[in-house]
């Protein structure tokens, strides 16, 4: 049976020491024979997000982590998380909730498709591969690119459990666990980028375009192309592009 908080701050029970931190208001409780999965709160609203917030607690059940939390998290280029604390025994699995959203805000089911990744032996998690252009969302993003996600990160947990911290990377302890659990073997997804990024840096040797995320520390003309060495400029991404017409169109109006 399912029990959640009567009200914020309530728990029904107390989690794992190491699944409190700062910024974690309150947690749902997700119950079954095989355990327990607590559920971060505040979770975004819409049906996809309890749909898979459900399901993804059921799989993680289904693997053995009974005790760790499940929630879901605001990277654009980062498809998922796994993270267990300094000391600690269990830890969160998160998923982007612009993973989520790049599929549609109804509940899961209505698009699946083969996901298609490469072959990067990196650590961290996994990841949306870095391209050129805009960074704008691909039709790629499908249930199935979701699903593969959450296998990942429950891969990165189960190893974690098995074999300790050192695991946690895409090493071959941890790809061997992933065959296990149904995930590819693999650091990073085709799927991405995820969101559009919000600014571009260019080029003005070659016009290599860079997308970023976040705005520059620095002024543009402190960064150098790293291919051919040109000087870099900076410009808004087509996210800012759109919402500086949106405002422009609301004062007009």
């Amino acid at each position: 049976m399912d029990r959640f908080p009567s009200s914020p701050g309530t728990l029904p029970q107390i989690p794992p020491a190491g699944l409190l931190r700062p910024g974690v208001r309150t947690f749902a409780l997700h119950e079954r024979s095989q355990g327990r999965i607590w559920l971060v709160r505040p979770r975004p609203t819409g049906p996809a997000f309890a749909a898979w917030e459900l399901h993804a607690a059921e799989v993680m059940l289904a693997h053995g982590l009974h005790d760790w939390a499940f929630g879901f998290g605001r990277g654009k280029r980062t498809l998922g998380t796994t993270r267990v604390r300094a000391g600690a025994r269990h830890g969160t699995v998160r998923l982007s909730r612009h993973l989520i959203e790049a599929v549609g805000l109804d509940a899961p089911g209505r698009r699946t498709a083969a996901t298609e990744t490469e072959d990067v032996p990196a650590d961290g998690p996994m990841r949306a591969p870095t391209g050129e252009g805009t960074g704008a969302v691909t039709d790629a993003v499908t249930d199935a690119v979701i699903e593969d996600t959450l296998l990942h990160e429950v891969a990165h947990a189960v190893a974690f459990l098995r074999h300790g911290r050192a695991a946690m990377n895409h090493g071959p302890l941890w790809r061997r666990v992933a065959r296990e659990v149904g995930a590819a073997p693999r650091a990073t997804c085709a799927a991405g980028p995820i969101a559009p990024a919000p600014w571009i840096m260019i080029c003005q040797r070659c016009n290599h375009e860079v997308p970023l995320y976040r705005r520059p520390k620095h002024p543009p003309s402190a960064y150098r192309h790293k291919g051919c060495g040109g000087a870099m400029r900076l410009q808004p991404g087509p996210s800012r592009f759109a919402s500086s017409r949106a405002r422009r169109d609301a004062r007009s109006s």
